[in-house]
């Protein structure tokens, strides 16, 4: 890598590092050792949340790694030239070529002449980005290039495909908690004899191992009805068992787990009083973390008293950030962007409007109050206050509220009869 392109990189690596904890203030990061690749790796993932995927794994990389995109991406010679320095190279998928064969030889020889130069790449082996907790049908490009590649190291044991899952809770919202999880390196050389003898063969089975390692690193359920039930069964759990977002983690791998090879039957039954029970919960107003065995503490009207204290700092917290947070969520609206691009415009936008209204509001305060020192408190004090009125006000409309709900609105008949549905379809994360 030239030293320019070095130093541009590990610059904006440096800004993502500062920026993405705005946006994913809790982040869990499994086997980490296995992010510090020594030789030339092809980094593979699942693709739910488009750019913020590379992301957020390549900043916990010990060596630049660069990115495969899309080619219409590179129609524009402009676009073409920026996207190169920003360290990407074009693959075609089958999309972007209607009405004729997909042409990736050259684009293919790019990527292997970085390998052979023992440079990283990113890969989305599934070919798109869908948000959903799912891993879908992997393509055969990704082993193709490795495979090819080897013919052109100078070392062929060198080279590794790298598996990481993402998991993300919220996708698409300010807060949401991802646990990206790496597994170990698969060695392509393993393969090559298999892909000299029948090629087609060597790049099936290479896929299928990768697959096999990929998908025990994410949260994987069969369809979006199967996941919208399990993300709702753990909520349900949180009120018997709050966890944080790293254990729910394995919570939900065991749940998805038991739902893939539970008999139809069961699973049917499953689901079913998962639905019923959601109907009687939302038509009381219980979210189903707030369904408890019995008032928690604190008692209702000191927690009435505790938020109506914090109620001036939040506001306050959401006064001074109004401007550097509000303006990426209503450009966000505005796009009316596909779901996917959701976080993708909000950390994009607000690696702008951070910089820039934190900079302005640290002036005027330094003019104000006439002190370096105190501007620079006030400056830090910022990010701490948006993360403090971002969970008060989430408490205030998912926490409180619904335990209000649960206190007030159910009868204790009607609360033993949810308690008793509950138990039972909790046996599905039972170890």
């Amino acid at each position: 890598m030239p030293p320019l392109s070095y130093l541009v990189y590990h610059f904006l690596k440096g800004i993502l590092l500062l920026a993405l904890p705005f946006h994913y203030p809790a982040t869990a990061v499994r086997r980490r050792e296995h992010l510090r690749v020594k030789g030339p790796t092809l980094v593979v993932s699942n693709h739910p949340n488009t750019l913020m995927d590379p992301l957020n794994v390549v900043i916990r990389i010990n060596r630049p790694v660069f990115f495969l995109a899309n080619a219409s991406l590179f129609r524009n010679p402009l676009a073409a030239r920026v996207l190169r320095f920003l360290f990407t190279l074009p693959v075609e998928r089958a999309q972007d070529a209607p009405g004729r064969r997909v042409r990736n030889h050259n684009n293919f020889a790019a990527v292997i002449r970085h390998l052979a130069g023992g440079g990283n790449i990113w890969v989305a082996p599934e070919g798109g980005s869908t948000r959903a907790w799912q891993l879908r049908p992997l393509k055969g490009g990704t082993a193709r290039i490795a495979l090819q590649a080897l013919d052109h190291l100078p070392d062929p044991e060198a080279l590794t495909i790298l598996p990481v899952g993402l998991t993300y809770a919220t996708p698409g919202r300010p807060g949401g908690v991802w646990v990206p999880q790496a597994g170990p390196p698969i060695r392509v050389k393993a393969f090559a004899e298999l892909y000299r003898e029948h090629p087609r063969l060597g790049v099936r089975k290479l896929t299928e191992a990768v697959r096999a390692q990929l998908e025990p690193l994410l949260v994987h359920c069969s369809d979006a009805e199967e996941e919208r039930r399990l993300r709702w069964a753990d909520e349900l759990a949180q009120g018997q068992q709050p966890l944080p977002f790293v254990h729910r983690f394995d919570r939900l791998q065991l749940g998805a787990y038991r739902l893939a090879h539970w008999p139809a039957a069961r699973k049917d039954a499953w689901a079913e009083e998962v639905d019923t029970l959601r109907a009687q919960l939302d038509e009381a107003g219980i979210p189903p973390a707030c369904l408890a065995e019995q008032p928690r503490w604190p008692p209702l009207f000191l927690e009435v008293i505790l938020l109506l204290l914090g109620l001036l700092p939040a506001l306050w917290g959401l006064l001074h950030n109004l401007l550097p947070l509000g303006i990426p969520w209503l450009i966000q609206q505005r796009l009316k962007a596909d779901r996917e691009y959701d976080d993708t415009i909000l950390v994009l936008t607000g690696i702008l409007t951070l910089p820039l209204f934190y900079g302005i509001q640290t002036w005027l305060a330094a003019r104000y109050l006439s002190s370096v020192a105190a501007a620079g408190l006030y400056l830090l004090s910022l990010p701490l206050l948006a993360y403090l009125s971002w969970s008060y006000f989430r408490y205030v409309r998912r926490g409180f509220s619904g335990r209000w709900r649960a206190r007030t609105r159910a009868s204790e008949a009607q609360r033993k009869a949810w308690l008793e549905a509950r138990t039972e379809l909790l046996q599905l994360f039972k170890s």
